[in-house]
Order: C-alpha cells, then sequence, then structure tokens
C-alpha cells in the first residue's frame, strides 16, 4: 500500500509537472514565425532581465571579478545562473536556448512541494488538483513562461519546498525534515534578488544633461552577448 501510494505521488507530480511545462511551451509554438520576436532565428527572452542574467552564464566565467564593473559571475545569483551554466555545458546548447526553455522546464517545480504537501495532509487527489493551480498561477505563470528567466523559478519552489519540510517535520516530529526545511530556505534566501539598477557612469558615458543616469546599454564589447544584442540593465 505504501509503494502504491508513492507510485500515485510520482504520477501526480509528473502530471501537474507536464501540464505546466506544456502550457509554458504554448508561448514557443504560437511565435515560432513570427519575426518580430526572434533574432538570428531564435525566440526572443520574454523579459529585459534575462538578458543580465544570461551575461553571467555566457560571458561570467571568462571574466574576472571587478574586470567590467557590476557585470555578475555565475556564482551570484544562486541556482538560477548555476543551473542555467550546467545546463549550457552539459547539453551543448546555446545561452539562447537556456535562457528560452529552462523556465519551461523548471516552472513546474512547484508541483513537488505541493503534491508532498496534500500527500501530508491525507490526499494526493487534492494535492495534484493544488499543484495544477499553483504552476498556472496567474501572476507566477507571467513570470515562468518561456523567456522568462528570472529569479521567480526558484524563489517561489524553495519557500514552497520548505514549507511541506517544515510542516511534516512538526507532523512526525522528524529532525531531518526540520534539517531539510532549513537548508532549503537557506538555498532560498538570496533567488529573490534582481539585477542591479545601475552601473558604473563615472565617464558620463549614461548620463543626460541633467546629470541623471539612465537605464543604460552596456555598451563594452565584452558584454555583447547573445548574438550581439545590446545587454540591458534594468531600473527597478
Amino acid at each position: 500500500m505504501r509503494v502504491f501510494s508513492w507510485v500515485a505521488v510520482v504520477v501526480a507530480i509528473v502530471a501537474a509537472w507536464w501540464l505546466s511545462a506544456h502550457m509554458r511551451s504554448e508561448w514557443c509554438r504560437v511565435n515560432a514565425q513570427t519575426e518580430q520576436l526572434q533574432w538570428e532565428g531564435k525566440l526572443l527572452p520574454t523579459t529585459h532581465d534575462s538578458y543580465f542574467f544570461a551575461s553571467a552564464i555566457k560571458h561570467g566565467p571568462n571574466l574576472e571579478r571587478g574586470e567590467i564593473p557590476m557585470h555578475p559571475q555565475v556564482e551570484d545569483y544562486g541556482a538560477l545562473t548555476i543551473f542555467g551554466r550546467w545546463g549550457a555545458d552539459l547539453f551543448g546548447v546555446s545561452t539562447d536556448e537556456v535562457v528560452t526553455f529552462m523556465p519551461v522546464l523548471f516552472g513546474g517545480l512547484i508541483a513537488i512541494p505541493v503534491v508532498l504537501i496534500g500527500r501530508e495532509y491525507g490526499s494526493i487527489t487534492w494535492g495534484f488538483g493544488a499543484a495544477c493551480m499553483a504552476g498556472m498561477g496567474y501572476s507566477y505563470f507571467n513570470r515562468t513562461i518561456a523567456g522568462y528567466f528570472d529569479t521567480d523559478l526558484f524563489s517561489v519552489f524553495l519557500p514552497a519546498l520548505a514549507l511541506y519540510c517544515l510542516l511534516a517535520a512538526h507532523r512526525r516530529q522528524c529532525r531531518g525534515f526540520l534539517l531539510a526545511g532549513t537548508l532549503a530556505l537557506f538555498c532560498g534566501s538570496g533567488e529573490d534578488a534582481t539585477a542591479p539598477a545601475e552601473v558604473d557612469t563615472a565617464d558620463g558615458a549614461f548620463d543626460d544633461a541633467d546629470g541623471v543616469p539612465d537605464a543604460p546599454i552596456l555598451r563594452d564589447r565584452e558584454l555583447r552577448g547573445l548574438g550581439g544584442r545590446p545587454l540591458l540593465v534594468h531600473d527597478q
């Protein structure tokens, strides 16, 4: 009976994840022939932050810290850029493809803790339904759609995983779950960081006549990533 329960949990997680991935990938299918949303035959990211994090993945390992002011290293933004770099290296895909498809695959990870919480409280079926709703929630869905390569991928999943572990620790009086929940909170503590709002403007390159820096286009040749497109750093 216990084995059947865990088989049902796995099936529920995979089904909820598949639904989430399928719906997120719909943007790719709909816009596959839309030239305005492509560059050199590849789909453009769907948020400006994606360019910043993509630059960390593509150029970070090749730059010394401080070589370009405020340019991020791979490890600076935690799981997002670390997994992005691993994906590019392990599967031999371009940074463009990582930025486009990693949200599709990782956005549905929220199904794991939600289904497990349902099981913990006695209903895998309700957990599955909640996981489908969580993965398709309006705000979360919009911020984890294809090409939306941002920290939302983990800043929701990791706290939800921590919540499951802490609930299980309380119900079962288990220190192992307590430790796992603490680790999940620790790992997720830096995942809500955003790209910096400005870069070094000491040379005045990005200043208007009023002396107020604009949201700059990073002009250094090392930041001409992703097929030659200039990389934007956003104003918050």
